[in-house]
């Protein structure tokens, strides 16, 4: 319900237009204008990413089916680029750095991605009804087995992979199934991994830069200030 209120919103929401001869941001408060704007960028998304999917679950179905019904909820991945968008506004209001702002969002997209990993290799089992060579099996939780220490496993296996530090609680993969995910997790993880080093880097050698441009201005205030009073001195 609060996803679909806030597609209402949006279509009596101002935007800022970009004018094409001097770049500036125009506010535009028109709401026609508004909702066509809305209408013509994230309208569809939104919908798709709102769908009430959760009510679909209620209905009197298998529990096989049920299962099968709770990959339209992967849509709400969707709305990430909106979440995003709100990011690089709070970098003009409390004035982080881009490199700060671009650090979390990698974060955040690796803890996003290791829970869907997590979520998708219990689900995976789930739907082969737990084979014995699962890692689920294998580890020795099931379906009855408390949320919380579903999800603990899951990430932590997820991690290890994403990580590229081994493969969990069990040892390497015993199914074809597990092969992929592994695989997908593992070339995932390693992205990240290799984006978070070329940032942390270059985020080192423009804080060692930028205090090497202020040690020379120091320095050549300094040197100004002295030949001046030299100056006065000798006058």
């Amino acid at each position: 319900l609060m996803f679909m209120s806030d597609i209402f919103v949006n279509f009596v929401t101002g935007y800022f237009r970009t004018i094409k001869d001097t770049g500036e941001q125009q506010l535009v408060l028109s709401q026609p204008a508004a909702a066509l704007h809305y209408a013509r960028s994230w309208f569809f998304f939104d919908m798709i990413a709102s769908l009430p999917v959760d009510f679909m679950l209620l209905l009197k179905v298998s529990p096989k089916v049920l299962l099968y019904m709770r990959f339209p909820r992967m849509l709400r991945l969707m709305r990430l680029p909106r979440l995003f968008r709100y990011m690089n506004r709070w970098e003009e209001y409390i004035g982080l750095s881009k490199q700060v702002l671009r650090l979390c969002k990698t974060l955040f997209l690796l803890f996003v991605f290791a829970h869907f990993s997590a979520c998708i290799q219990f689900f995976a089992s789930q739907l082969q009804d737990f084979p014995a060579d699962s890692w689920v099996t294998k580890t020795g939780i099931h379906e009855n087995t408390p949320k919380i220490e579903q999800y603990a496993f899951s990430l932590f296996t997820a991690l290890s992979h994403m990580l590229c530090i081994g493969y969990g609680p069990t040892g390497g993969p015993r199914n074809i199934t597990e092969v992929w995910l592994i695989t997908v997790s593992m070339c995932i993880g390693a992205s990240f991994y290799i984006i978070l080093v070329g940032m942390i880097s270059s985020t080192l050698t423009m804080n060692d830069t930028d205090s090497k441009e202020k040690r020379e201005r120091s320095g050549r205030a300094m040197s100004i200030s002295s030949r001046m009073s030299f100056s006065g001195d000798i006058v």
